[in-house]
C-alpha cells in the first residue's frame, strides 16, 4: 500500500511533469508482461530464490489498483488541497494529514485487495519458494488433498473412509482459507459503505 500510495499520488496531480507519460509506461507493464522466464531469470538472479522477497516484489505495485487510487486522488477537491497549501502544508503532510485520512474508503478496499491476493499466493509459491516451512496456507492445502491419495489407497477396502477423507480435508481447507478474511471483513465494512455512498449526497 506504502508503494502504492507513492506512485499514486503524484501521477494525480495535474502539475506533476511527465505524468501522461509515466502513466502510458505503467499501463504498459499491464498489458504486456515479460512472462515467467524471465521473471524468474530475474528474481534468481536477484538472489530472492526461496525468500518471500521473490513473492512480493514481482508485485508490490498492483497496477490495477494504482489507478483506481489514482482516480480516488484525483476526485478529492482542488479547495482542500489549496487550504492546506496555505496553512502551510508541504507535500508530504498534505498527503499524510489531508489526502490520506480522505482516502480512507479506497485504502480499505485495496487493502483487503492486496491481503486476498496475497494470502491465496499459490503459483508464484510453487515457484520460487523451495523450503516447505515457507510455504504458504493454500500451497499446505493442495499438498495435504494430494497425500491424501496414500490414505485412501490403504483404506480401499473401507468405502465409507475413502469417500469421506478428500471430502473432509476440502472442506476443512476451504474453512482455513476463508476464515481470516471473514473476521477482517467486518471491520472494513464501514469504509466500504463510506466508499458506496460517497458523493451520494449534494449541496
Amino acid at each position: 500500500m506504502a508503494f502504492t500510495i507513492c506512485a499514486a499520488y503524484p501521477l494525480s496531480k495535474k502539475y506533476f511533469f511527465g505524468r501522461r507519460v509515466f502513466t502510458l509506461l505503467i499501463l504498459f507493464t499491464m498489458v504486456f508482461s515479460g512472462g515467467l522466464i524471465p521473471t524468474y531469470l530475474v528474481v534468481k538472479s536477484l538472489g530472492l530464490i526461496d525468500t518471500y522477497w521473490a513473492i512480493w516484489m514481482p508485485g508490490v505495485i498492483s497496477t490495477f489498483n494504482m489507478l483506481i487510487m489514482r482516480s480516488y486522488f484525483e476526485g478529492i477537491s482542488s479547495e482542500v488541497e489549496d487550504a492546506a497549501r496555505i496553512d502551510g502544508c508541504n507535500e508530504w503532510k498534505l498527503m499524510s494529514k489531508i489526502i490520506l485520512p480522505l482516502s480512507m474508503p479506497v485504502i480499505a478496499t485495496l487493502l483487503l485487495f492486496y491481503g486476498v491476493g496475497y494470502w491465496n499466493s499459490f503459483m508464484s509459491v510453487l515457484i520460487y519458494i523451495n523450503s516447505t516451512h515457507k510455504y504458504t496456507i493454500t500451497v499446505l492445502i493442495q499438498q495435504m488433498i494430494q497425500s491424501q491419495s496414500l490414505l485412501t489407497e490403504a483404506l480401499a477396502n473401507d468405502v465409507t473412509a475413502t469417500q469421506l477423507i478428500p471430502e473432509g480435508i476440502k472442506s476443512a481447507g476451504i474453512i482455513v482459507l476463508i476464515l481470516p478474511m471473514v473476521l477482517i471483513y467486518p471491520f472494513l465494512q464501514r469504509y466500504f459503505v463510506q466508499g458506496v455512498m460517497l458523493g451520494s449526497v449534494k449541496g
